[in-house]
């Protein structure tokens, strides 16, 4: 992401995570348990949206910490060139097994660790680079993580939703 699109502050980074999290539980909270586990047309249920965002976070998480992103999502640490594709299935190999209630509790869990990280961040921090990727800023990794992957999915969901 350019400079530009990203918030100026904290503040308006926890505006704009508060609001997108609101949306797309707004949406959750209509959506019983049974429906949260079936798939669509793509293969993937909410619950298997639930837990790719949820690992996400925790990815964001890890790295700004310069912690190993891949123990964070709990996959095999990442060998050769990148492929986000063939890493988001890793991904949901390996949670493809959780329970609606499980993928719900994982989802929060992960959140709840991306808000008190973000608690702990100043702003001079959140523009200091990666401790793992010099040339990005620790607020790329997480906005590219929250809020708009948040109604990325969020609009998958309500797709897959009507789709049932």
């Amino acid at each position: 992401m350019s400079d530009d699109s990203l918030p100026g502050s904290k503040e308006e980074l926890i505006q704009l995570i508060d609001r997108s999290w609101s949306e797309i539980n707004g949406l959750l909270e209509s959506i019983p348990d049974e429906k949260l586990a079936m798939p669509g047309p793509e293969g993937w249920s909410v619950k298997d949206h639930l837990a790719h965002m949820g690992a996400w976070e925790r990815i964001a998480v890890a790295g700004v910490k310069g912690e190993s992103e891949e123990a964070a999502a709990g996959v095999d640490p990442w060998e050769g060139e990148w492929d986000t594709d063939r890493f988001n299935d890793l991904l949901y190999s390996r949670h493809a097994g959780m329970s609606a209630a499980e993928a719900r509790r994982y989802f929060q869990e992960s959140h709840d660790g991306m808000m008190r990280l973000i608690g702990q961040l100043d702003d001079s921090t959140l523009r200091a680079d990666m401790p793992n990727e010099p040339g990005r800023p620790n607020i790329d990794k997480i906005v590219g993580n929250t809020y708009p992957h948040f109604d990325e999915h969020r609009a998958w969901i309500q797709s897959l939703l009507a789709s049932l």
